[in-house]
This record gives structure tokens, sequence and C-alpha cells, in this order.
């Protein structure tokens, strides 16, 4: 699964994508803990967005929008 097939999964109401998909998707050039890093970083920034921490669930290392 490449970056378009992960971010529109997410995008159009996917639920339980496992999150290397999107780590690799968007850090595929940095190192496994630097890109899982940059993940959290990115996760919580974009809760901070949408106003709402529960809005992104990550559960057994999956990521789902919270409808």
């Amino acid at each position: 699964m490449g970056f378009g097939d992960a971010a529109e999964r997410v995008a159009f109401g996917g639920r339980e994508v496992k999150d290397y998909l999107l780590i690799d998707a968007l850090w595929a050039d940095q190192e496994g803990d630097v890109a899982r890093d940059a993940f959290r970083v990115a996760l919580h920034r974009l809760r901070k967005l949408l106003g709402r921490s529960e809005a992104i669930v990550i559960d057994d290392g999956r990521v789902s929008f919270d409808p």
C-alpha cells in the first residue's frame, strides 16, 4: 500500500488503517524511531487542529477517525 492508498483510506472514512502503513508512506526516508516520533508529533498536531483529542483513535496499532 503506497501513500495514495493509505491517505485515501483515511481521508474517505477508512477505519483501522495500520499505523506502520501511514508511517511508511509519509516518512519513508526516515528510520524507525525517527519516523514513529514524527508520526506522533503529526498526530498530536492534527488532533489539536481538529479540536478533539479523541477525533483520531489508535487502538492496537490501527488508526481510525472517530466520527
